[in-house]
């Protein structure tokens, strides 16, 4: 019985006294080093561009909201229409984490939402900020929509 309270005594003690000074040395940062006031309206620009590939293309965007369902299906006639069967996967609901659609569309919405940010995050006109609000919200959404709860790793107070 002294052996068990010996024990926890020294464990307790142990646990209390380990490192208490955590510098953490960080060797990349995200910023706004390259966007001033200047070029808003070019990356502005880019935000606007970033919007074609999940959206405008019919195998991103739309192809995870209408393959998966009973909307459409994509015909496999010869071995060039089959893509390796990601088109049956995804409207079996078979596909991998690793699935190259979903993974394309989830880094091209996420990055029309950085793009957005960093434009915030850089002195913009009103209606510049307004625009960029309004970007990044519509690709959040659609990141909510497709996957779900998503936590949002860095915001800009607006």
């Amino acid at each position: 019985m002294k052996n068990k309270y010996i024990i926890g005594f020294v464990a307790v003690t142990l646990s209390l006294s380990g490192c208490t000074k955590l510098n953490e040395d960080l060797n990349g940062q995200v910023g706004n080093s390259g966007v001033t006031s200047g070029n808003v309206a070019s990356v502005l620009g880019a935000t606007y561009a970033a919007m074609i590939g999940p959206y405008q293309a019919p195998w991103n965007w739309s192809a995870l909201q209408e393959v998966t369902s009973d909307e459409t299906i994509v015909p496999t006639r010869a071995g060039d229409w089959d893509d390796n069967g990601a088109w049956r996967a995804l409207h079996l609901h078979k596909w991998a984490p690793d699935h190259s659609r979903i993974s394309d569309v989830f880094r091209d919405l996420n990055s029309i939402s950085y793009v957005a940010t960093s434009v915030l995050g850089s002195n913009p006109t009103p209606s510049q900020a307004a625009q960029a609000r309004f970007l990044r919200a519509f690709a959040q959404f659609s990141i909510l929509d497709g996957w779900g709860r998503y936590l949002i790793g860095t915001q800009v107070k607006t």
